[in-house]
């Protein structure tokens, strides 16, 4: 009887083994989506596990690899359960408890993957000489933080430069999608918020970034060549950027513009830094001109309309009192009125920022010349022009609206200083002789060497 028992034993516990080996082999055989196949990369002594992404258009899978991923490359399968992998016939490892599997050299161009009972053409492409930058959320999705504007998650962050080198890595206080008519786009804009600051672009310790998809602009270049112009021009503020390959919970998400934001929480690099006081009245201040479009002016807690019709938010402080608010907007319109009569000398106008602003915006030929986007802050009692920000609709972009009288495409000829309707500082400025002075000179010296 005792034998009958264990001989039952025996015949279950062999049941039970060939039951989990055929789990295995199953799960080995699992189709797999493309998304789900997550490769462990590794060269120059960094690692980075990446996702395929899938082209719809020619039905295959891509594996974008970042610049430290030279000819030494080689990557094996995170994915655990799919032991059954093969590269280029070859059979390629997986990552266990155990151990860290076979790896295969990550070439450039077609590969032949199978895996999870399924085969893949994969084409391996890579980056040169770009930082990449590492994002993982909470959720390790997307989903809540594009949903709604405003919505935020934690997570962690490293960026790795072009050689290897850790540029620097640690926790992600709040990342958002951000940006009006961009936040409606597929590759959506970011901000994030380190919990220590770190710096990312070689300009000082920051905690608030801006990653810039540039996905109304082709050519992902005219906020890059703006703000440097900007900075060569010698205006104030100009933000600093670079730009990154990113990469969001292992999927790459393209190339982005790594940016200092237009902020006065922290001071270094290009950041406006003014003095700002609880309680203190007079304060320094900075602003922002905004399209009449009441949608986009109703997620302002604080802005003002002046008399000539221009709709303007109060970036800083933060949030003002109510004596403060008073204080900016009787301030802000003081020089408009000087503006509008022409009496600039003694208006508390930094004229020379005024007219280096000015030269950017017409040589740029920027659409939103004096619409949105348009900084001014004023510092000790003085009003300066900038810093400069978005300009993907700029330089002859051929997604500009063509229902404009104006042809964004021909580079000569005056708009920022036409008269257009609530939105007339520069055309007002231009008929002054003073102004008109400062540009030719600050064109001669600052704007044609830059």
């Amino acid at each position: 009887m005792r034998k009958k028992k264990q001989g039952l034993l025996i015949v279950s516990g062999l049941a039970l083994l060939l039951i989990c080996l055929a789990a295995g082999f199953l799960r080995g055989r699992k189709a797999a989506s493309p998304e789900e196949i997550v490769f462990s990369v590794e060269a120059q002594g960094a690692t980075a596990q990446i996702s395929l992404w899938h082209n719809y258009y020619d039905n295959k899978e891509y594996l974008f690899l970042p610049s430290f991923c030279d000819d030494t490359a080689t990557a094996r399968i995170e994915n655990a359960g799919w032991r059954g992998a093969h590269w280029d016939g070859n059979r390629l490892g997986w990552r266990d408890a155990i151990g860290s599997g076979s790896r295969c050299l990550l070439t450039d161009g077609e590969h032949r993957l199978q895996a999870g009972g399924a085969a893949y053409t994969v084409v391996v492409m890579r980056s040169a000489n770009v930082p990449a930058l590492f994002l993982t959320t909470e959720s390790g999705s997307l989903s809540y933080i594009e949903a709604v504007k405003g919505n935020h998650e934690a997570g962690l962050y490293r960026m790795v430069n072009a050689d290897g080198t850790l540029r620097g890595d640690g926790q992600v206080a709040k990342m958002k999608a951000r940006g009006n008519s961009t936040f409606l786009e597929d590759k959506k804009p970011y901000q994030i918020t380190l919990t220590e600051g770190a710096d990312l672009l070689e300009t000082g310790f920051l905690k608030k970034y801006i990653l810039l998809a540039n996905r109304q602009d082709q050519s992902m270049l005219r906020d890059r060549i703006v703000y440097d112009m900007a900075g060569e021009m010698g205006l104030a503020c100009s933000p600093v950027s670079i730009f990154v390959d990113l990469y969001i919970n292992n999927a790459y998400r393209g190339t982005y513009q790594l940016s200092e934001k237009v902020d006065t929480a922290e001071s270094g690099g290009g950041r406006v830094a003014i003095h700002m006081e609880p309680g203190r009245t007079e304060t320094d201040f900075l602003v922002s001109l905004e399209y009449n479009d009441e949608e986009r002016l109703q997620e302002a807690s604080y802005r003002f309309v002046t008399e000539s019709g221009q709709n303007v938010l109060i970036d800083r402080p933060k949030e003002p009192d109510e004596a403060q608010e008073v204080y900016i907007a009787n301030a802000f319109q003081e020089r408009e009125q000087a503006i509008r009569s022409g009496s600039i000398t003694d208006a508390g106008i930094d004229i020379t920022s005024f007219a280096r602003k000015y030269l950017v915006e017409e040589i740029s030929k920027n659409l939103d010349a004096m619409y949105t986007s348009q900084y001014f802050y004023e510092c000790d009692g003085i009003l300066y022009a900038g810093p400069v920000w978005d300009y993907d609709k700029s330089l002859g972009n051929p997604m500009i609206e063509h229902n404009r009288p104006v042809n964004f495409q021909e580079p000569r000829g005056i708009f920022a200083a036409t008269k257009q309707e609530n939105a007339s500082w520069w055309y007002d400025l231009y008929e002054i002789p003073a102004f008109r002075a400062c540009v030719a000179r600050e064109d001669e010296q600052m704007a044609v060497p830059a």
